[in-house]
């Protein structure tokens, strides 16, 4: 068992997938405040600890159901190998490692997981609470 973040949206204007979890729109670089606003982060966090408790972050099966599943399965796979190579800057070792995904028509991506990915790293050190 494991815990989804079944989370879909698409900009209104260009029906580009993304979160709305910052202010900064990921496609254009510009501020963009949506009224659709999605705490996916604390959700995402939620997650990844639930499933670290069997030592990794990606679970044993895992159903790729909504944009904000999607994402939390990249996650889970970068989150597993920083762990693996330890690193010690996140960021550098993310931008590096999401790298590796062939982004196509999207790649604004790239960066928009990028800041994703760190926010969650920053969340994860946090207690648990």
């Amino acid at each position: 068992m494991t815990l989804h973040v079944v989370y879909d949206h698409q900009c209104g204007k260009c029906g580009a997938a993304y979160i709305p979890t910052m202010l900064t729109y990921p496609v254009l670089g510009a501020v963009l405040v949506e009224a659709d606003r999605f705490c996916f982060i604390d959700e995402a966090v939620e997650s990844m600890r639930y499933n670290k408790v069997d030592g990794r972050y990606r679970p044993a099966a895992w159903l790729v159901d909504s944009h904000g599943d999607q994402v939390l399965n990249v996650m889970f796979d970068l989150f597993d190998a920083h762990e693996e190579i330890h690193p010690e800057n996140f960021a550098n070792f993310a931008a590096t490692w999401l790298t590796r995904y062939d982004w196509g028509d999207e790649q604004y991506f790239h960066g928009h997981l990028l800041a994703i990915a760190i926010r969650l790293h920053e969340a994860l050190k946090e207690p648990a609470g």
